[in-house]
């Protein structure tokens, strides 16, 4: 029999058994851990694309930046980006700003300079700021309108095409800095110009589509030299119609022209975007399940292969 009696000079319960009482031992903690919930990745936030273009840029960002949607966050350099070397000049001026923010510990978006000089404009809800966002995903990079601008009494363009392709060369390379790591520049090119429409309009100096064809041939070697994608916007622009019809003015689109511009670029980049984001989250998908999987899995393997132990210890032994 079995008795449960209050010990001398305690209040606990002490079990008294009997001589014949066979009592079993307690049960072995169990060796397999407690299941944890399966990891999936969090999900991403928006990724960032910037934009460093010229005038003809005001016109489709609004179309891009409804086109990217929730894929991507789109930010643009404020103001004109002029010439190649006016480019140039100001990437190496907003990277080494942005390495001194990140010397002093924060990045560039939430630097007070960068605060003071971003604004929003209310009709393409897209943030223009003078320095370079801390985190760049995709960067968007044209210039040549203002290059090949031939004033009176001048023998060559603005900027001479080899300096053109020099100052180029210097600004891609300089790009692979101002993205990510996994980050992507893509050269845009410059969009047509009609010699009758503009040298009409514009009297100050002249733009000619000859000399735009060799600049983009220029731009074209300088990308294919750095390993730069080109979104042919001056192609897409072409083929929209004819030139009465595209442009308002010497040189920029009508709305309607603007809308389809951005559509063709935004298009363009949420592929790439899309496809690269699909895989990073293909990949963490594949990771966070061969954990939960060894999580689950190991600890019952192990609990079958003890007990498969003791089964045959116990048959020998007899």
């Amino acid at each position: 029999f079995a008795a449960v009696v209050p010990a001398s000079g305690s209040s606990a319960l002490v079990e008294r058994r009997g001589p014949d009482m066979c009592v079993s031992p307690p049960p072995p903690p169990s060796r397999v851990a407690p299941l944890e919930p399966l990891a999936f990745p969090k999900p991403r936030e928006p990724l960032s694309v910037f934009l460093l273009g010229d005038s003809i840029a005001a016109d489709y960002v609004p179309a891009l930046a409804l086109e990217l949607g929730d894929v991507a966050r789109l930010s643009r350099k404020s103001g004109n980006g002029k010439t190649s070397r006016h480019v140039l000049s100001w990437l190496h001026h907003a990277l080494a700003a942005r390495r001194r923010s990140e010397r002093r510990g924060h990045g560039t978006e939430s630097s007070p300079e960068t605060i003071a000089t971003t604004q929003r404009s209310s009709e393409t809800s897209v943030a223009t700021a003078d320095e370079l966002p801390a985190r760049i995903d995709v960067l968007l990079l044209n210039c040549g309108l203002w290059d090949i601008r031939r004033f009176p009494g001048k023998t060559s363009c603005f900027v001479a095409l080899d300096v053109y392709e020099a100052n180029l060369g210097k600004v891609l390379q300089l790009s692979r800095q101002a993205v990510s790591e996994t980050g992507k520049v893509l050269w845009v090119s410059t969009t047509p110009v009609d010699d009758a429409t503009h040298n009409g309009i514009q009297q100050c100096f002249g733009r000619f589509e000859a000399d735009n064809r060799d600049f983009a041939a220029a731009a074209a070697r300088a990308c294919g030299e750095n390993g730069v994608d080109i979104l042919d916007l001056h192609g897409f622009t072409a083929a929209l119609g004819g030139n009465q019809e595209l442009f308002r003015d010497h040189v920029h689109f009508h709305r309607n022209v603007g809308d389809a511009q951005g559509v063709f670029l935004g298009k363009a980049i949420r592929g790439r975007l899309e496809g690269r984001s699909g895989m990073r989250a293909l990949r963490n998908c594949s990771v966070a399940f061969q954990r939960s999987l060894a999580t689950v899995a190991m600890p019952a393997v192990l609990g079958a292969g003890l007990h498969l132990y003791r089964v045959v210890r116990i048959r020998l032994a007899r």
